[in-house]
């Protein structure tokens, strides 16, 4: 199971209920479990599965020496560019986005031909600078007949600048970069955020006021200034969507122990009087919850 969608119905679940054993969380586990199809072994794989702790080498692609070689050339290649002073480029084709990245290196220089040039100024930001240099280079590989001018002042120390030259043809062919790998993006819709309810969407009055120790019309007081919409139903309260939710599913409930299971994922407690606020009447059996369900 997706480990988003996983830990969203564990901790749903588990809110629920007071858990505080080791059995706790296995009835926690099982319920949802046994809602999705899965094993309770793994439910819990999958809990924390994209946490990089959890993750293992499932296979691994090894690179061939000549590629090693090539991509050790090419990071020497970005370590030096980032000691330029001025950088020349030319390629064949049109690649925009090649061109934005190589301008924002530096200072433009006016186009001479179908040459691009730009000037780059000190900077004690090497790391940043060889970044940006790696993703114009990194493209500009990818191009056809392209060639790279730089005039390079290495060490810092030096007074004059050294050339360095090299294009498609030539030495270029040496460079290789490192496969990057498609990141896995899960995007996560945004819900319109429900009106928060203090009693919740399933209201049973008498189970509610004996809990707070006040009578059923204060309750209902409460809930009236509250603001919320509810169905009545005799002593239960239900928001329409829960409503429609509970008479759908009870039609394929048969007995009181599947009522009893279903009611526990929705947190009610006294669930035989939903059960007669929907016109249900129980045929009491041995064992109890093998008991059938009947509508008045």
């Amino acid at each position: 199971m997706p480990p988003l969608e996983t830990r969203r119905q564990v901790f749903t679940e588990a809110a629920k209920w007071v858990v505080i054993s080791k059995e706790d969380r296995l009835e926690v586990m099982s319920e949802v479990a046994s809602r999705n199809g899965v094993t309770v072994e793994e439910l819990d794989d999958s809990l924390y599965s994209d946490l990089e702790a959890e993750q293992y080498l499932v296979e691994f692609n090894a690179p061939t020496p000549n590629d090693l070689s090539f991509y050790y050339n090419y990071a020497h290649t970005v370590a030096l560019l980032a000691y330029s002073k001025r950088i020349e480029i030319s390629f064949k084709g049109e690649d925009r986005q090649l061109v934005n990245q190589f301008i924002g290196l530096g200072e433009e220089e006016p186009t001479r031909g179908s040459k691009m040039v730009v000037r780059l100024k000190s900077t004690n930001r090497l790391a940043r600078r060889a970044s940006r240099i790696d993703a114009v280079l990194s493209r500009l590989l990818g191009t056809e007949g392209w060639l790279l001018r730089a005039d390079i002042k290495y060490p810092a120390q030096y007074k004059t600048t050294c050339v360095f030259e090299i294009d498609s043809r030539g030495d270029g062919r040496l460079l290789k970069t490192e496969p990057v790998e498609e990141e896995l993006i899960i995007e996560i819709p945004i819900v319109a955020r429900k009106k928060w309810l203090k009693y919740g969407e399933i209201v049973v009055l008498d189970e509610v006021a004996e809990r707070l120790g006040v009578t059923n019309g204060k309750v209902l007081r409460e809930i009236k200034e509250e603001g919320g919409e509810y169905r009545k139903l005799g002593g239960v309260l239900l928001v329409p969507a829960k409503y429609d939710e509970i008479k759908e599913a009870l039609e394929s409930i048969e007995t009181l122990g599947e009522a009893r299971s279903y009611m526990k994922t929705l947190g009610v407690r006294d669930f035989m009087q939903v059960l007669e606020s929907f016109g249900y009447q129980v045929e009491w059996l041995k064992p109890r919850k093998s008991s059938r369900l009947y509508r008045f």
